[in-house]
Parts: structure tokens; C-alpha cells; sequence
């Protein structure tokens, strides 16, 4: 992720709203996919909104289709270039420091973390409630109807919806991602930002697109 740049939102600073071009590898008309700061995984990227939106289950009706789709060929490609894909959202959480959080917190966006493990059953330990969808869209239908929600999803068809935290710590999907590959100090992207590593995973990823489309 990248800190400079970006716009003001009503709240503040929001650099998902303008994300440095050289992570951005791939767009659509409504949403775009970047590699993110702090890689815990090799591939870990993000999917966005372009237009900011308090969550991905706050995301307009007639923008949802596309959501879909665009986060399904993504996770795809990730999956036969480094194995199944780990989805998360965080949302409407500020999750990225005890003492205040970043505008980017609530600016809609998916996790995927390529080639790791599942953490959905440790992540239910940290909320009141969980549930398992199906599908995408009946988890993001289920998740407008919390204040707060974690949405994890090991597979397209295995979705989770985490929801009333209980003292959830920060930055939670990627704590559990770094635990479960031995690396928790890589937990916190502001810490250990990585940024020549990501760069370099966004270069590859464009590549890989690319390489798609002209086949």
C-alpha cells in the first residue's frame, strides 16, 4: 500500500482513492487490483473501489455484478499461479492502529493472500457470531446487515461472515496469515512496508494479465 498521494475524503486522507499507479495492475471501470505494502505472502494484493465506499457490502447494487466478477477472475489467476486464495475483508473496521485509524480502513477493499492457509475457524474465535455463505453475494447481504464484519473465504464457494468483535486485535486477517507462516512480525505492513517487494509482485501480476488477455 502507499501512503503519499492519494485525496481527501470527508473524513480525511485516503490514499486508496488515488493508490500509486506502480502497484495498480489491473482495472476495471469501477475497481482496480494493486499489490499491497507489507507483502506477507508472495501475490498478496488488494481489490478496491474506485469510488469511495464504507465496504465492500456497501457497494451499490448496480455496481455489484462487477465487483463479483472482477474480484472472481483475479482470485482465479492468483490460484493457478500460487495455489488456492485466501479472501478477507475487514469490514468497516478500523483496524490499523490502537490509538487512531487510517481513511483507507473505510475505503472498500479485499485482501487475497495467494497460496496460504485457511484462518477462518482461528478468526471466529475473536467475534460473537459466524456464518457460512455460499456464495459472494449472500455473504456481502449478510455482512450490510452488521455495524462491523470480517469476511473470510478459503475457496469461491466456502464464505464466512465474522461478525460483534470481541477485543479483535489489529490488522487481524493479517496477523493470522503471518502466524500461519511463521512470520508474525510481517503482521503490521506499517512496520515492515516491503515496498520493493510489492512493487515487484505488482510488475509480475501485470504481466500475468496481460500474458491472459492475449491468449
Amino acid at each position: 500500500m502507499d501512503t503519499t498521494g492519494g485525496q481527501e475524503t470527508p473524513g480525511g486522507h485516503c490514499f486508496l482513492c488515488s493508490p500509486s499507479p506502480e502497484l495498480v495492475f489491473l482495472e476495471s471501470q469501477n475497481f482496480y487490483a494493486l499489490a499491497g505494502l507489507g507483502p506477507v505472502v508472495d501475490g498478496y494484493c488488494l481489490v478496491a473501489a474506485k469510488a469511495h465506499s464504507r465496504s465492500m457490502a456497501d457497494i451499490a447494487p448496480t455496481l455489484r455484478t462487477e465487483r463479483d466478477a472482477f474480484l472472481a477472475m483475479i482470485r482465479t489467476r492468483l490460484a493457478t499461479m500460487y495455489g488456492a486464495c485466501l479472501v478477507t475483508e475487514h469490514g468497516r473496521m478500523a483496524v490499523c492502529a490502537a490509538d487512531e485509524h487510517d481513511h483507507h480502513c473505510f475505503h472498500a477493499h479485499f485482501l487475497l493472500f495467494p497460496g496460504t492457509q485457511d484462518v477462518s475457524s482461528l478468526a471466529s474465535s475473536y467475534f460473537a457470531q459466524t456464518i457460512e455463505f455460499p456464495t459472494l453475494s449472500a455473504a456481502l447481504n449478510d455482512a450490510a446487515l452488521h455495524p462491523e464484519y470480517l469476511l473470510t473465504s478459503p475457496d469461491p464457494s466456502r464464505l464466512f461472515i465474522h461478525s460483534t468483535p470481541l477485543n479483535t486485535p489489529r490488522q487481524l486477517a493479517r496477523f493470522l496469515v503471518a502466524w500461519k507462516n511463521g512470520n508474525p512480525h510481517l503482521a503490521d505492513w506499517k512496520v515492515w512496508p516491503q515496498r520493493e517487494r510489492a512493487v515487484s509482485i505488482a510488475n509480475t501480476l501485470r504481466a500475468a494479465f496481460v500474458s491472459e488477455n492475449q491468449c
